[in-house]
């Protein structure tokens, strides 16, 4: 049982980790192209509740693992629709930065 148990706990770490690094390369390419009109903010809105939620519960179980990795989506999330936003219009940046 214990042997199992193992096997669950590693494959839910996995889990947690590629969730909460699989939003970085998105965040990478709208930074690297200033361009974010192909881009849904309503999917990284819903993303960013979703995982509020995910860290209320987290915090109220006390799992330091959950808790993090929620903490660090909510951080990705929340860069990438400052990005999104901020790269609405990328001719419009682009004069504004001049």
């Amino acid at each position: 049982m214990c042997l199992e148990m193992n096997h669950f706990v590693m494959l839910g770490f996995c889990g947690l980790v590629l969730s909460t690094v699989c939003g970085f390369p998105q965040l990478i390419k709208i930074i690297k192209y200033k361009d974010s009109r192909v881009i849904s903010l309503t999917k990284y809105v819903l993303l960013f509740v979703a995982c509020l939620c995910y860290l209320i519960y987290a915090l109220s179980i006390h799992d330091p693992i959950f808790v993090t990795s929620n903490l660090i989506v909510l951080a990705q999330t929340s860069v990438s629709m400052y990005f999104i936003v901020r790269f609405r219009n990328p001719g419009k940046v682009d004069k504004d930065q001049k």
